[in-house]
C-alpha cells in the first residue's frame, strides 16, 4: 500500500475492514457466558495510567531525538526538557496507579496478586519480547530500504513469510503446552527463537534481502510457537478472581512493549544514521551508518531475548521448587 499511496492510507483502509467484517462478526459469534454485573470505572487511575504509558514512550522518543541532535551538533536542549519532564510525568503517574489501586475501594485493576515472584518473572518475559517480536518490523523494513536499497513493496515482502507462518503456528504452540506443560514449550521455542536475532548480528554488516527475511522467519516462527503461553503460565498459578485483572495486565504490558521496541529502536538507528553527518539518502556512506545501526538493534535484540530466557527459567525454577516443597 505505501509503495502507490500515502502511509496515511493504511490505516483508511482499516476502517471499513472493522466496520463491515470485524464488527458484524463480532456481534454474531461472541456470546455473553456470564450474567452482566454493575461495574464502575475509576477516572483517575484511568488517567494516571494513560500518563504513564504515554509519558514513558514520549520520553525514549525524544530521548532519541536529542541524542541524535548532540551527535549532529545541534542543539538538544528542547528534546532533552521534553524527555525529563516525560520521564518524571510517566514513572510519577505509574507510582501513583500503584499507591491508589492498593488503597481504592474499586481499583481499576487490582495489582495485589503480582507480588508472586513466578508472575512477575513471566511479566518481565512477556513485556520486553515485544520488544523484539513488534520492533522486527520496523527494524527489517528499514533497513531493507535504507541499507540494502529495495522498495516499501519489497521490504514489506520479506516480513511476509515470517508474519504468515508465526499466525498459523500459534496455535500449534498451545498444543505442545497442554501435552508437555509450559517449561520445555516454552524456553526451548524462545531460545531458538533467539538464534535469529544472534544470525542477524553476525552477518549484520553482509546481510542480503534473502538473509533478512531467512533469520527473521526463525525467530517469527519460534516467538509465535511459544510467546503466548508465557501468559497462560504465569495466570494458571493466580486466583481465578483476578484473571481479568491478569489478562488487564498482560495485554497492556504486550501493547507497551510493541511501542517501546518502535520507539527503542527507531532511537538507536536515528543515532547510527546521524553520525553520518550530512550525508545524503542512498549514498554509501549513509547506507554503511543504517547498517551499523542494524549491529546496535540486533545486539539489544540478543540481549532482551536472553534476559526473556533468564528470567523464564528463573520463573519455572522457582515454581518447581514450590511443587516439590508442596510434596
Amino acid at each position: 500500500v505505501s509503495s502507490v499511496l500515502p502511509w496515511r492510507a493504511i490505516f483508511v483502509i482499516a476502517i471499513p475492514i472493522v466496520l463491515l467484517v470485524s464488527l458484524p462478526l463480532g456481534l454474531h459469534c461472541i456470546e455473553q457466558k456470564r450474567p452482566t454485573e454493575d461495574a464502575r470505572l475509576n477516572p483517575v487511575q484511568f488517567v494516571a495510567i494513560v500518563f504513564a504509558l504515554s509519558g514513558m514512550i514520549l520520553a525514549l522518543n525524544q530521548m532519541g531525538v536529542a541524542v541524535s541532535a548532540a551527535v549532529n551538533g545541534s542543539s538538544a536542549t528542547r528534546p532533552v526538557i521534553i524527555t525529563v519532564v516525560s520521564l518524571v510525568v510517566g514513572v510519577g503517574s505509574l507510582v501513583f496507579f500503584g499507591w491508589s489501586s492498593g488503597r481504592s475501594f474499586s481499583p481499576l485493576i487490582r495489582l495485589g496478586w503480582l507480588r508472586d515472584r513466578v508472575v512477575q518473572l513471566h511479566l518481565l518475559a512477556y513485556l520486553i519480547l515485544p520488544i523484539v517480536g513488534i520492533g522486527f518490523g520496523y527494524v527489517i523494513t528499514n533497513l531493507a530500504q535504507m541499507s540494502l536499497g529495495t522498495s516499501a513493496f519489497h521490504a514489506g515482502v520479506l516480513v511476509l513469510p515470517g508474519a504468515l507462518v508465526g499466525a498459523f503456528f500459534a496455535p500449534v504452540g498451545g498444543m505442545l503446552y497442554d501435552k508437555f506443560g509450559p517449561t520445555k514449550p516454552i524456553l526451548s521455542v524462545i531460545s531458538v527463537a533467539t538464534f535469529g536475532p544472534i544470525l542477524l548480528l553476525a552477518f549484520s554488516m553482509r546481510l542480503t534481502p534473502a538473509l533478512l527475511a531467512g533469520f527473521y522467519f526463525i525467530f517469527g516462527l519460534c516467538y509465535a510457537l511459544g510467546f503466548s503461553n508465557i501468559m497462560t503460565s504465569a495466570l494458571s498459578g493466580i486466583d481465578h478472581a483476578f484473571m481479568p485483572d491478569g489478562n488487564a495486565v498482560f495485554n497492556t504490558a504486550l501493547q507497551f512493549g510493541g511501542a517501546v521496541g518502535t520507539a527503542l529502536f527507531s532511537m538507536i538507528l536515528g543515532v547510527a544514521q546521524a553520525g553520518a553527518g550530512s550525508a545524503e539518502k542512498g549514498s554509501a556512506a549513509f547506507r554503511h551508518a543504517t547498517a551499523v545501526g542494524g549491529t546496535w538493534m540486533f545486539a539489544t535484540m540478543t540481549v532482551i531475548c536472553l534476559i526473556a530466557i533468564c528470567s523464564l527459567a528463573c520463573a519455572f525454577r522457582i515454581r518447581a521448587s514450590r511443587t516439590a516443597a508442596e510434596r
